[in-house]
């Protein structure tokens, strides 16, 4: 085991997790150990497995309806030492503000609490990113996640400290994925993830000049998705374009959903302009006519008013199941298709067997639903999975949230 970062080595696993479960029973009952390595979270056992189980619902604290954001308690402030920022936009402005905590360190309840009380996202759409991230990129065990790289505070807390290194919000194809405004692929920088690139960058910013006058709105993020697609095909051997790629399309969305300030009379987001979103990314424009990008200063633009005003009503999974939608067709009247180059060449892009069927907004977020948990398994560290069932962790959790619209998971064949 590394001692500064937590790494395990594969060949070291098997003895791992055996001194884990002797540290499990020893502090909880046999039966509960029984039920964590069967992944049986029903609602009778919850006594058992008090601190396995994700921690959801409304956070305190939290305040619903138009609002100026920061309040008097989250000031902007220089992050502290060794605090992490990464490649989310959003998580890096949270804990700028202090909406997360500041050092990049947050918990899925911390996570959820901060989408909806800075942003006005509605309980469901925020407890399905924050589950997201902390089930693929964070510590499922101690339910903390860092917002950058990979950290070893996150094996802290919960019922152990759980020996493997998270990989962080960076980690690649999990909350970072090929089609990106403001970072070059993985393949291109030796696996670094958090490589901003100015010429791609530019080629957004022209992209909206050209489509929306400027905006980043509706129209523009169409236009950037189709060249993200063309571009990561032509371009780039490694070009992965799969089903994954829905979480993105709704947060490629928010340019326009979440970040402008929200207009007075009617309570909805404003104009999404260039200085609104750049300020968000924390880009900023160099003398030689490049742009850099310093995540710790991701700010928010004030209205009219000198004051940054959250939307009126929560944004939902339902009001954005029609935006994800969009993201998927990118204005055209059918998808991209679906599948991958084959890793050696750019321009060998093979389809997948299975493409965009029924595009309702109700179908799709079933779908975005249905490829979580599927997906899950393979991404997720195996030491997580050999200790506890994580598809049944993330059903625990989203049940509750999908059922209303249609889709329980036990609607799913697969």
């Amino acid at each position: 085991i590394n001692a500064e970062y937590g790494i395990v080595r594969k060949t070291m696993q098997p003895l791992l997790i055996i001194l884990l479960l002797v540290s499990i029973s020893a502090a909880f009952p046999k039966s509960a150990l029984r039920d964590i390595l069967q992944g049986d979270l029903s609602q009778e056992k919850h006594s058992l497995l008090p601190n396995l189980l994700p921690k959801t619902g409304v956070p305190a604290g939290v305040t619903i309806g138009r609002k100026a954001i920061p309040d008097a308690d989250h000031p902007f402030l220089p992050p502290p030492s060794n605090a992490q920022r990464g490649v989310c936009p959003g998580l890096n402005i949270m804990a700028n503000y202090g909406y997360i905590p500041r050092n990049g360190i947050a918990s899925l309840e911390q996570l959820i609490y901060g989408q909806m009380e800075m942003f006005g996202l509605g309980y469901d759409i925020a407890t399905f990113l924050a589950v997201h991230g902390v089930a693929f990129c964070g510590n499922p065990i101690t339910q903390l996640m860092s917002i950058g790289g990979p950290d070893a505070r996150t094996n802290v807390g919960g019922i152990l400290g759980f020996p493997f290194l998270a990989g962080g919000a960076n980690a690649h194809n999990k909350l970072e994925i090929d089609g990106s405004i403001s970072r070059d692929d993985a393949f291109f920088h030796g696996g670094n993830t958090n490589f901003f690139s100015s010429p791609r960058w530019a080629v957004h910013k022209e992209i909206a000049n050209s489509v929306s006058g400027g905006l980043w709105d509706k129209n523009a993020c169409n236009a950037f998705r189709d060249w993200q697609y063309a571009d990561c095909i032509l371009n780039n051997p490694s070009c992965s374009w799969s089903h994954i790629e829905l979480v993105f399309y709704i947060g490629q969305a928010f340019s326009h959903l979440l970040m402008p300030s929200s207009d007075e009379s009617t309570g909805t987001p404003g104009d999404p302009t260039y200085e609104v979103v750049s300020k968000f990314y924390g880009v900023k424009n160099k003398p030689d006519g490049s742009y850099e990008m310093d995540q710790a200063a991701g700010e928010l633009t004030p209205g009219p008013d000198g004051k940054w005003w959250r939307r009126s009503i929560p944004l939902t999974l339902v009001d954005a199941g029609p935006y994800l939608v969009q993201g998927i067709l990118s204005g055209k009247p059918t998808p991209h298709l679906l599948g991958a180059n084959n890793g050696r060449t750019t321009n060998s892009f093979v389809p997948d067997a299975t493409q965009f069927e029924n595009l309702t907004p109700e179908a799709t977020m079933c779908l975005l639903y249905r490829v979580i948990l599927t997906n899950t398994p393979s991404i997720v560290d195996p030491l997580v999975s050999n200790l506890l069932n994580i598809v049944n962790w993330i059903k625990y959790a989203l049940d509750p949230i999908f059922a209303p619209i249609g889709c329980p998971s036990d609607s799913f064949n697969a």
